[in-house]
This record gives C-alpha cells, sequence and structure tokens, in this order.
C-alpha cells in the first residue's frame, strides 16, 4: 500500500466533513476493516459508526476499529504486557498511603491534588525533563517558601508513587500511553489505515502515540477544524494542526462549507431554569411536525444543573429523551444503602441511616428470617421500620434499635397480645437479627483491605442486589453499578495485599470509600432514543438537525478557572502544562464549535435567575437577549390544568371532597355509639376541634398521628412540658413564700431534668434557661401577691357534665383569695385571648369550662370565680380575660357551654370540614397537604 499522507481543515460551519474524509478513503479501495478510526470523544465514535453504515447502504461488512486513543492504547497494553491498571479514583488512596509512611497524614483530597499533578507532569513534561523540575521550582517560586515547600513535597511523593507503581507492575491512565508508545513494534493488530478525526489539542503524551501510529500506519488521513477567516476562534484547534505539520508528508486540504458562520437569530431569557426548560419543551412540541427527535440535540455547559429539569419536565410533554451525563457512582441508587450501612456502624445506628439500611429493598436478605422462602414478611416489616422507629423515640443507639418494641409498647400502653404488639415483635426480632449479622461480618473495622474484603461479604450473605427485576429498563444499569462497586472493593484488597496492611479507622475506610464513589464514573446511561440531552464537550464532532443550546450564562460559560493549589500559573506555564489561558481557550473554541453545529439555527437561551440570585447572559453572544414571547397554545396536560384552574378562578378546596358525614347515617351511628352520652370529652379534645375540625377527624376519629422526628434538642413542646412540671411540684403542696421560691425551684430543677436523661450539652443549656426564667418567674409572683390572690393547688383533675355531656380535664393552678378563685392555664407559646372572643367568634372554650366545672364539682367549696387567664411563660405576663367595665365571668362560661353543645353535636354528626386558613396556624399544620385549602393563595390575599 502507498504511502499518503492528509491534512483537512474545514470551519465548524462544515457539517459532512467526517463523510468527505470517510468516502475519500473508500473510494480509494480500501475496506472497512482496513481503517483504524480514532476520535477523542465516544459520542463522535458512535455517530459515526451510523455514518458509515449510511454510507456503504448495507449492514453486513466487517467494520472498522473505532476507538478513542485512551482505548487504544489499553488494547495494546492488554496485546502486548502483563499489567495491573490502577483506576482514576485508587491513585489518591495509594498517595495517602505514601505520605502516611513518610511521617505525614494528609486528606484524601489533598491527595487527590497531588495525584492531579502527578498526571499533568506525565502528560506535559517529558520523561527526561522530568529531573530538572526541582531546579524548576527552586528558581520561579524563590521567596514563596509554603508554595515552594508543598510543590516540592508533590513531587517526593511522585518519584515513590511512580517506583511503587513500577515495581508492582501496575499502570495508572498516564502510564498506559507511555507503555502503548513503548510496546507499538509488538501489536500485529494495527490496521494500514489511520483516521484521526476531530482531534483539536492532544496533550505531549497522547502527542507521542500519535506520532508512533502516524509513522507505522501507510495511510493517515487527518482532519480538524480551522478557518482563517477568524482564526481567534479556532486556537485551540492550532495545538493539532502544529503536531501534524511535525509529521512528514503531509498535504493540507482546506474544506468549505456551504453555509457561513452565524450567530443565533434571537437569544432568549426566561424568569428561571424551570421556565427555561419549559420553554425548550414548548418549543420542541411547536415544531414537532418538522424537527426530528433523533436528529435534535440539547446542550448545556453544565449539564448537571439541568438533568433534574429535564427529567421533570420533558416526560410532562411527552417528549422521549436520552440523557448522558457523567455521573458519579455514588449517585446510583443501588449504592446508596451500602454508604448508609457505613455510616449507620459509625454512629451507633443513628436513627435515618439504620432505617435507610434495614429497610433498603438492596438488601433483601438482612430482615428475612431462616427458612422464609417468600419476601412479604420481610417487605412488611421494612415498610414498617421508619414510622416505628420514630415512634419508639429512637435517635441512635444498638440497644435502642434491638428493643424497638418494648420502647413502643410500655409507651403507648397496647395489648401484649394484640396484632399491633404481634408485628412489633416480629419487627424486632428481624431487627436483632440484622444487628448480628451486620456486627459478625463487619466488626471490628481492621485494616482498609481488610474492611473491603469484609463489605464485599455482608453484601453477599445480604443477597446484595438479587432482587432486581430483570426484565426493567434500569437492570443493566444498576447491575454493572453493583459489579463496580466490588472491582472497587477488590482492588483496595489487592492495594493491601501489594503494598502492606496498615490499620485504618472506619471513619476514615468510609472517607476513603466515599470518595471512590464519588470520583468513580457509573455505567452511562442507556440510549432510550428521541431528543439528545448532553455536555457541551459531548458535542465535538456530531452535527445534528436542531440544536439546543441552553444555560448560557455567564457564570456557565465561560466557566470558573480553578488554580491549581500546587503550582501557580506561572510554574504550570514554564512546564508547558494547562493555564488559565487554555481553559479561555478550551471555552471559546468549544461554544463556537457547538453553535455553529446544527443544520439550522440554533435555539439559544439562559435563566435570568437561579436560586434566587440574579444572572448575566454569557459574554459570548453579542446580542441583546429577548424574552421569550408567550404563546396561546396548550402542549402537555399539566399547562391544561393550569389553564382551566386560570379560568374558573376556583380555589383549590372545591376539588375536594369535604369531610361532611351529616347526611350519611351509617356514619353518624358509627360516630353516635363512639362519642355518645357514655363518652367522657376531655375539654382539650374540644379545644382542638374548635381550633380545626379536619384535624381533630385526623388525629381523633382516625388516630393518624404523625409521630415526630425524635431529636437531642428540646422543641417547643418538650419546653412547655419541663416548665409544667416545674410549676406543678413547686405548688404541689400550696403557696411557697416569695422569698424562698427561687432557692424551691431550683431544687425542682434538678430532679426535673434528671428524669428526661438529655444528652449533657442540652440538659445544661436546659438549666441555665430555666434558671434565668425563674428570676422573672420571682417578680411576677410577687406582684400577683399583691393582690391578696394565693396558689391554691396545681394539676388540679375536674370532671363534670354541661347540658349531660361529660367533661373532664386538668386544670394548671387555681389561685384563691378568701371566697374568690382564680382560673389559671400555663402557656409556652405566644397566644393571646379576650373576652370577646370567646363570646363572638366561639372561641377559647377551655378557661370558662374549666370555671364551669371547678363551681360544679365542688372540688373548692363556698368560692366564686372571679377571673381566669392565661399565665404565658415566655413574657412572665399573667393575662386575665374578665377586663373591668366589659364582659363577665358569667356571661363567659355561659357562650364557653353553649360553644361546647355545639362542638359535640358536630362531631356526632360527623361534620368535620377543614377550617378557614389561618397564616399562623396552617403554616405549621403536619396535616395542611391533605385539607384541600390553597394556603398560598390565602396567605397573598
Amino acid at each position: 500500500m502507498n504511502r499518503s499522507r492528509k491534512l483537512f481543515l474545514f470551519p465548524f460551519e462544515c457539517h459532512n466533513s467526517t463523510e468527505i474524509i470517510l468516502k475519500s478513503v473508500l473510494d480509494s479501495g480500501i475496506k472497512p476493516d482496513q481503517i483504524l478510526y480514532l476520535t477523542p470523544s465516544p459520542r463522535k465514535l458512535r455517530a459515526t459508526q451510523v455514518l458509515l453504515t449510511r454510507i456503504l447502504g448495507r449492514r453486513a461488512f466487517i467494520p472498522p476499529r473505532f476507538r478513542t486513543l485512551g482505548q487504544l492504547a489499553r488494547e495494546i497494553c492488554d496485546y502486548t504486557s502483563a499489567y495491573r491498571f490502577l483506576r482514576d479514583e485508587l491513585k489518591p488512596v495509594l498517595i495517602r498511603r505514601i505520605a502516611q509512611q513518610r511521617g505525614r497524614e494528609v486528606t484524601l483530597g489533598y491527595a487527590q491534588v497531588v495525584g492531579g499533578f502527578i498526571a499533568d507532569v506525565k502528560r506535559h513534561v517529558a520523561s527526561e525533563a522530568e529531573q530538572t523540575i526541582p531546579e524548576i521550582l527552586n528558581a520561579l517560586l524563590a521567596g514563596y517558601d509554603k508554595p515552594l515547600r508543598r510543590a516540592r513535597e508533590a513531587y517526593e511523593l511522585m518519584l515513590e508513587y511512580n517506583r511503587l507503581l513500577k515495581t508492582h507492575g501496575w499502570l495508572d491512565r498516564e502510564d498506559l500511553i507511555r507503555e502503548a508508545v513503548g510496546h507499538l513494534d509488538e501489536f500485529s493488530e494495527l490496521p494500514p489505515v489511520l483516521i484521526l478525526d476531530c482531534f483539536v489539542a492532544p496533550n505531549r503524551l497522547e502527542q507521542q502515540l500519535l506520532a508512533q501510529l502516524v509513522d507505522r500506519c501507510p495511510v493517515v488521513i487527518a482532519g480538524t477544524y480551522w478557518s482563517d477567516a477568524a482564526p481567534e476562534k479556532y486556537t485551540l484547534a492550532r495545538r493539532f494542526i502544529d503536531f501534524i505539520d511535525r509529521q512528514a508528508g503531509f498535504v493540507t486540504e482546506r474544506l468549505t462549507a456551504e453555509q457561513k458562520a452565524r450567530e443565533p437569530e434571537q437569544f432568549y431569557r426566561f424568569p428561571s431554569p424551570d421556565q427555561e426548560i419549559i420553554g425548550v419543551c414548548r418549543e420542541i412540541c411547536k415544531h414537532s411536525a418538522e424537527l426530528d427527535p433523533a436528529d435534535t440535540y440539547v446542550v448545556f455547559p453544565r449539564l448537571s444543573y439541568y438533568v433534574p429539569l429535564v427529567e421533570r419536565y420533558f416526560p410532562q410533554y411527552r417528549i422521549p429523551y436520552s440523557v448522558f451525563p457523567s455521573s458519579p457512582l455514588i449517585s446510583s441508587p443501588v449504592i446508596t444503602p451500602v454508604l448508609e450501612l457505613l455510616k449507620a456502624l459509625d454512629s451507633d445506628y443513628e436513627r435515618v441511616a439504620a432505617a435507610a439500611v434495614f429497610s433498603s429493598p438492596y438488601f433483601p436478605g438482612l430482615l428475612r428470617l431462616p427458612g422464609e422462602e417468600s419476601l412479604d414478611a420481610r417487605n412488611r416489616a421494612a415498610a414498617l421500620i421508619n414510622i416505628a422507629s420514630r415512634r419508639a423515640g429512637i435517635i441512635k443507639g444498638r440497644d435502642n434499635w434491638l428493643n424497638i418494641a418494648e420502647r413502643i409498647l410500655n409507651d403507648e400502653e397496647y395489648s401484649e397480645n394484640g396484632l399491633e404488639a404481634e408485628l412489633l415483635r416480629d419487627l424486632q426480632s428481624r431487627i436483632r437479627q440484622a444487628i448480628g449479622l451486620t456486627e459478625s461480618i463487619l466488626e471490628p473495622a481492621g485494616t482498609l483491605g481488610n474492611q473491603a474484603r469484609r463489605l464485599k461479604q455482608f453484601l453477599e450473605v445480604v443477597e446484595f442486589g438479587r432482587n432486581l427485576e430483570t426484565t426493567t429498563e434500569w437492570f443493566e444499569e444498576l447491575n454493572q453499578d453493583q459489579k463496580s462497586l466490588y472491582d472497587i472493593l477488590d482492588t483496595l484488597s489487592e492495594l493491601e495485599i501489594e503494598f502492606g496492611e496498615q490499620p485504618e479507622p472506619r471513619r476514615q475506610f468510609i472517607r476513603s470509600l466515599l470518595h471512590l464513589l464519588g470520583t468513580g464514573m457509573k455505567s452511562p446511561e442507556h440510549d432510550h432514543g428521541g431528543v439528545m440531552v448532553v455536555a457541551m464537550e459531548e458535542m465535538l464532532g456530531i452535527n445534528p438537525g436542531n440544536l439546543f443550546f441552553c444555560g448560557l450564562t455567564e457564570t456557565g460559560l465561560p466557566g470558573p478557572y480553578h488554580p491549581d493549589p500546587i503550582l501557580p500559573d506561572s510554574v504550570r506555564r514554564e512546564l508547558g502544562m494547562p493555564d488559565i489561558e487554555w481553559h479561555r481557550e478550551w471555552q471559546r473554541f468549544h461554544f463556537w464549535q457547538v453553535l455553529n453545529s446544527s443544520l439550522r439555527t440554533p435555539f439559544c437561551s439562559f435563566a435570568e435567575s437561579r436560586d434566587g440570585r440574579p444572572e448575566l447572559p454569557t459574554p459570548f453572544i453579542e446580542l441583546e437577549p429577548v424574552r421569550y414571547p408567550d404563546q396561546q397554545v396548550i402542549f402537555s396536560d399539566v399547562e391544561e390544568l393550569l389553564y382551566e384552574g386560570k379560568n374558573k378562578r376556583s380555589r383549590l378546596e372545591k376539588f375536594q371532597s369535604l369531610v361532611d358525614f351529616s347526611s350519611n347515617e351509617a356514619v353518624k351511628k358509627v360516630l353516635g355509639d363512639r362519642f355518645g352520652p357514655h363518652y367522657c370529652f376531655h375539654v382539650t379534645m374540644l379545644e382542638s376541634y374548635r381550633y380545626c375540625p379536619f384535624q381533630f377527624y385526623l388525629r381523633h376519629v382516625l388516630g393518624l398521628i404523625p409521630p415526630e422526628e425524635p431529636t437531642f434538642e428540646l422543641d417547643a413542646r418538650s419546653w412547655g412540658t419541663v416548665a409544667h412540671q416545674l410549676l406543678a411540684r413547686l405548688y404541689a403542696k400550696g403557696a411557697v413564700p416569695p422569698e424562698l421560691i427561687q432557692k424551691r425551684a431550683r431544687e425542682i430543677i434538678v430532679e426535673v431534668l434528671s428524669g428526661l436523661k438529655l444528652p449533657e450539652f442540652w440538659h445544661q443549656v436546659t438549666e441555665r434557661v430555666l434558671n434565668n426564667l425563674i428570676v422573672e418567674f420571682v417578680k411576677t409572683e410577687t406582684r400577683l401577691r399583691e393582690t391578696g390572690f394565693l396558689p391554691e393547688c396545681t394539676e388540679l383533675r375536674l370532671r363534670g357534665t354541661v347540658n349531660g355531656i361529660s367533661l373532664q380535664g386538668r386544670l394548671d393552678r387555681l389561685d384563691r383569695r378568701n371566697g374568690e378563685v382564680r382560673i389559671i392555664d400555663y402557656k409556652t407559646g405566644s397566644e393571646s385571648i379576650n373576652a370577646s372572643d370567646v363570646i363572638h367568634k366561639k372561641s377559647h372554650i377551655q378557661l370558662p369550662i374549666y370555671a364551669h366545672l371547678v363551681l360544679q364539682s365542688g372540688v373548692v367549696r363556698d368560692v366564686t370565680v372571679e377571673n381566669m387567664g392565661i399565665y404565658n411563660l415566655r413574657s412572665m405576663n399573667l393575662n386575665l380575660l374578665v377586663k373591668e367595665g366589659r364582659y363577665d365571668v358569667r356571661e363567659l362560661i355561659k357562650a364557653a357551654q353553649e360553644n361546647a353543645v355545639d362542638i359535640v353535636q358536630n362531631i356526632r354528626t360527623g361534620i368535620f370540614q377543614p377550617a378557614e386558613v389561618n397564616k399562623d396556624h396552617c403554616r405549621k399544620c403536619k396535616y395542611k397537604f391533605t385539607c384541600g385549602r390553597n394556603h398560598d393563595t390565602y396567605e397573598q390575599e
């Protein structure tokens, strides 16, 4: 075969350059299987494979070898030498180990920075020049002791790193290319025809391998971007052109484009990223008749920002799509429970982490008892874990989890033989098995490799991922992610075997695994067809028919430059490494390449704000941004619903079925039987109905009470409990002289807090706060004593009737002055009441009803109720209901009695409609998502 060398130069607007190159080779009589096709982008490889099939017009042929340079290097090394490949994410683990052996404790983050330094040196500095690096560092960093010391340390770590890899027969990514250069003569599988398509700026190491390939292949065809009309846009590609010029025998041919370089006709602005993606969806739907989804690309400079929005909105508009992000393994659903497992072990089974592990569907064998074939019982237990652990008040603690059933049964007083108790004990036995199994395999921590081996053993025992449905579209991807995790664990074990054992705390093992999973890439998403959603750099050599170039903000393009923590830019330039200028050239080149890649005029856009922060458009586009025009066309079901709601101007609750059983005799009979004359209502129950009938229905009729999330700190309810206990004990035996209150209160504080078993920090905080409040409390009590009233009793149990309705309650405090008493209720919140609300709004019945029960029951004889009020423990102020010259006590009691009768009648009739929205009440309501009230609309009005 005669030697032939040609370089094709084509502008961004030339959309058939690859087709021209392939046809020029095939038309000369060369067969496809004689071709080695190299390109830097995997996406370009795929596009060229499709293109070649179209050119040949048949499917039955022996294809060329389609490779990226990295793929070819590994193939050469696999063929010619015995080695083990060191994954990129494992490099920092080894570097950290080397630093430890040198007596230096470093983080994985720092080790990763050193790994970047080593990679840059191998890529851009010739092997023979590496020994001159210390001299260059000394010369350029003279007088900067700390940067010089850090750079020299990185260099010394590099020497030891390279020595260890060579001694043990390991190769990293850069070594693969270097090794391929040295063994290319032994590679007998090299085709005679080499095509280098769309290379732009290969580094020095890649240029070495390319030069060897060019020298050995008789026919070489290269193609890259260039235009004499606008050389400033092609500066990055000049590097590959210069490389080709140094190779002998190349003839240059310039290709022309059918269209001129262009800017977009419009540059659209949107209020937010959400609106931007909705706009893209609407534009695709608008042109669906002439737009082929398979020939449409949506491109972002920062793809990760927009992937969640694409996944949310594209299905709403029924747009088929495929996303090709470079997602880390840590984002895989199958990896999450493994990380939660390690976190639970390290945190003494912290509730959220432990619940995630025990209930994970990817650990089917963890909760399954011996002898069980079906997963039904296991799945039932897994569904109970989250809510049961909250009911048990578990924050963390191995013993708490082992006794989860006892904690709930003792606290909630369930029957020992009931169905609920049976389910809880079954759950407890499964959790005990899970903890025993976990600790028998994973404890104690040991060395890094030992922990990796035992983690893999544990995953096998609990049947990690074996229940994945093979028929689902995600099976292959999740299965591959599982294998990638096993590969990482196996490699950690191999590293320890090769480089020696070293104890590793579990926390450090977790950090190492987090790093490996965070930097290791998961298997790429399957091509589901439809619109392609890709990152900007993935578009190299791709020429779609339709292009949506989005996210074009100043922060996205040009993206931020992250300076090297080890080498300043001045040193990097001296060593031939990429610096800030290279970064700008890279951004500019890819922007113009993508902008001119499509056959039709691109749709370009940006969002004016993100997360509440304003955003500016990219300076690369000089057009004045315009607002995307509104379209009076509906493209999705969601838009249709929004349109109907806007036109009808109907509130959300009108579309909800209100809870009103007044016409349902069967329900009324059940309610009558349950809350009939025999039932004794607690006054606070009636108060809760007045607060919100719907909330009463959920809590007291259906029994739907969401358990609180257990916390270390005291919430508002707990503060109220502590304060009530303190004040109840203070006056349990009657009035205490003001001068003795402080001493007695401090003694009670110690008793109350000792029973709460708070963590030491919160114990001290609570004690200090209460001691400070006592000072103000004494002042208030002194003022009250001056009116002649003294505390008579506290926590007074009351029972009586109103119109035949049985009522009961517990009064916080009763003060007495001769034949007069005051009804006092303690509150820790900021709620205020007045007599007018009791009479006209029929609210706040608790105090007047207590007053009625005190008089009716005769627990305090020969007295009249002088007044009643709220004792606010926040402001230390007693707010009395009856003011001089206004309503008297008898009017309040009568209004509250009538209100109580109405409430009970509504309960027995089945009227539980949600109360009108009150922004103070509804904002914090745990049930607001169920009641149908449009809280946002009400708050705006």
